[in-house]
């Protein structure tokens, strides 16, 4: 595990070229080691991502066929594997929506992306504040270029201490997120559309659609008023 890339290097800061050059070369050795991190621990998850929706294809494809099988005298039985084959591949399109591999590969492939994209920016600025320093007017505070390269760094290392926090809150909302998406809140969450509050509207809510009386407005009662009294 290297230092922080932002730490001071160990030298003479009187020559302050050399320090700045060997911390942006930490730096860039941060960046890339990030993006490196990133695209390991995508490659087991894009992987075992894919092995789940070959199976979840080919156990759909046997779940196909095996009717047709039975149906041909060519296989005995071959409808109760073929459903069987049919929860083979709902099973591994659900283990990879609760482990989230195919969300979490992309989430990491995408973040080595964006540290790519970042760095390559950081280069190309680091490039233009070296030119502008060395070209610069003569009239140049001393010390400018200096900081301007510093509060590049820096802002570059805080993009990157931002992004991890992200990543981070991104794989903790997939996790959590997870049962539900694979259909465990469904129930609930399509009951209080038809059904209304009650549980019991939410089961019999779809036998009781084809003999609901259609719904008839009323006309608002009005309050009634006293007649006006005779003149005496």
């Amino acid at each position: 595990m290297t230092d922080p890339p932002l730490l001071p290097p160990r030298g003479d800061w009187s020559h302050p070229l050399d320090r700045l050059e060997e911390l942006f070369r930490r730096t860039e050795s941060h960046a890339a080691a990030a993006a490196a991190a990133h695209r390991r621990a995508a490659r087991p998850r894009r992987r075992a991502a894919s092995a789940l929706r070959t199976a979840a294809t080919a156990a759909a494809a046997a779940a196909a066929a095996l009717p047709v099988l039975q149906l041909t005298g060519t296989v005995p039985h071959a409808t109760t594997w073929g459903y069987a084959a049919l929860v083979l591949a709902g099973g591994c399109l659900v283990t990879d929506r609760r482990l989230a591999l195919s969300a979490g590969a992309a989430r990491h492939s995408a973040a080595a992306a964006e540290v790519d994209r970042r760095l390559a920016a950081l280069r190309g600025a680091w490039a233009v504040e070296r030119a502008r320093e060395a070209l610069g007017p003569a009239e140049t505070v001393p010390g400018e270029g200096t900081l301007a390269c510093l509060a590049l760094l820096r802002r570059f290392d805080t993009g990157l201490a931002e992004l991890a926090v992200r990543q981070a809150v991104d794989a903790a909302r997939e996790t959590a997120a997870a049962p539900y998406c694979c259909g465990c809140g469904t129930a609930a969450g399509s009951g209080g559309t038809r059904g209304g509050d009650h549980p019991e509207h939410a089961e019999h809510g779809d036998a009781l659609d084809g003999h609901r009386p259609p719904f008839i407005p009323q006309r608002p009662t009005m309050p009634r008023q006293r007649p006006p009294e005779p003149p005496v």
